[in-house]
């Protein structure tokens, strides 16, 4: 549960509802009438939260603090023309017009004025006091490039913004949800090494750290970082979710399921959760408990292929063959390009002694995703496991087709040769390997145990070896 509802708020907002609904009178403080008004624009519930601020400025007429309330939320309930009346009486009222300037720039952006949005941010900037005001009028110049589709200078100016004052959490909230993609992602890991060590508290600039290294590939450096995210502010979600979903890509399902049982309170209808929750619980062996968030998945209607798959793979590994068959049938049928279950479903049949049936789904993993170099090996495996080798060499060749750099390949080609007797040919092609990639040579006794019983081949390597060491 956020932050931002805790117990206390919800009492004073039902007692609030209570006493309007009653037509008894309210005697609350301005931060009272604050923080409901706070309730229900967090809960999007911009109609009530007018309410409360009409009220409050009865009560407190000459509190500018509702006005700007009532400004912020005729902005986001689409009010916008009275959005600006209400700033002209802004003006009327205070001194100091900056802030009343930004949020008239942002409303004409959002009118689509864009010639008057700027002329009034380009005017603030003969006005700056301090780099935290310059950084919000380029923040807001980021708003009505964007707007107008100039992405480039949106971004270049939300990154000097960020610059100028790294406490500007509502230019790190921008750059995350419009351009955490765009730029690059060294340059988008020095900004926010710069934001985190100007503030090191700032949960923006440590969850923007995360997906900046997240997208350069950086996986325990992004998790890293949005563990310190979780640290900083454990209310916060978001951070759980992507540090749950990478450390779920990684494979780190037990890591992954902390992340995700401190999201599942708040997100108990949340059915891509239900069943990243099962796909992990499945991975750890824990197939009842992965089961029951099928079965709550599927409670809520969710009824895709995805479901249907995990609920064959929780049947395969309680030996349950038949219904789990059913279950990955039932999955090609709604989607029949998913490689991972027709690899499932091989599996099941192998298990259930139907070689013929494996290998026909193994070749249909093979044509449905032929750019995933696993579905070649699983076949080739399968195919010389079964005894029939000239047809693992023939699938090992057609993969190359796709693959002609892989090294694992390679070696695979000279162990099945070797396994169906071509020595010289096995030679030839074992010289080669090893000439590109000497340390991958234990891709041979994977391919074909036996190889290691076969002198003349193990001289080869033997010899190669010396000759390396040697020449260094």
């Amino acid at each position: 549960m956020s932050s931002n509802r805790t117990t206390p708020i919800l009492d004073l907002v039902v007692n609030y509802e209570v006493a309007k609904r009653e037509g008894e009178p309210t005697t609350l403080d301005q931060d009272q009438y604050n923080k409901i008004i706070d309730y229900f624009e967090w809960e999007e519930m911009y109609k009530e939260a007018l309410s409360v601020v009409n009220e409050a400025m009865k009560e407190y007429p000459h509190a500018v603090r509702f006005l700007f309330k009532k400004i912020h939320l005729q902005i986001f309930s689409g009010e916008l023309d009275n959005a600006l009346t209400n700033l002209d009486v802004a003006a009327g009222i205070l001194d100091d017009s900056f802030d009343i300037e930004l949020h008239r720039a942002y409303v004409f952006s959002e009118l689509g004025i864009y010639d008057k949005a700027t002329n009034i941010l380009n005017k603030l900037e003969d006005s700056f006091e301090n780099d935290e005001d310059q950084s919000l009028v380029l923040y807001y110049k980021a708003l009505v490039e964007e707007r107008i589709g100039d992405y480039d200078t949106a971004l270049k100016n939300l990154v000097e913004a960020i610059q100028l004052d790294p406490t500007n959490d509502e230019a790190l909230e921008k750059f995350y949800g419009a351009f955490s993609r765009k730029g690059d992602q060294a340059n988008n890991i020095k900004l926010f090494k710069r934001v985190i060590n100007e503030e090191p508290y700032s949960w923006w600039g440590w969850f923007n750290l995360g997906v900046a290294y997240q997208h350069d590939c950086e996986y325990e450096s992004a998790l890293n970082a949005y563990e310190f995210a979780i640290a900083i502010d454990d209310n916060d979600l978001m951070a759980y979710q992507a540090c749950g979903e990478l450390y779920m890509m990684v494979r780190n399902y037990e890591k992954a399921l902390r992340c995700f049982n401190a999201l599942f309170p708040s997100n108990s209808m949340d059915t891509q959760l239900m069943l990243d929750m099962a796909e992990c619980y499945l991975e750890l062996e824990k197939v009842p408990t992965a089961r029951k968030f099928l079965t709550m998945a599927n409670e809520q209607g969710e009824e895709g292929e995805d479901i249907f798959f995990k609920f064959a793979e929780c049947c395969k590994k309680e030996g349950r063959l038949k219904y789990a068959i059913r279950h990955y049938k039932e999955a090609l049928k709604m989607n029949p390009f998913r490689d991972d279950v027709c690899r499932g479903l091989a599996e099941a049949y192998i298990f259930d002694g139907k070689y013929t049936k494996a290998k026909k789904m193994y070749r249909l993993a093979t044509e449905v995703a032929p750019d995933f170099l696993y579905n070649w090996e699983t076949l080739a495996e399968f195919l010389y496991g079964i005894g029939q080798q000239s047809e693992a060499l023939e699938a090992i060749m057609e993969a190359q087709f796709y693959f002609d750099s892989s090294i694992k390949l390679k070696y695979y080609e000279v162990a099945y040769k070797a396994a169906l007797g071509k020595i010289s040919e096995a030679k030839y092609y074992l010289l080669e390997a090893l000439e590109e990639d000497f340390a991958s040579r234990y891709y041979l006794f994977d391919a074909h145990p036996e190889f290691i019983r076969i002198e003349e081949l193990m001289q080869v390597i033997e010899d190669f070896d010396k000759n390396r060491l040697s020449n260094t």
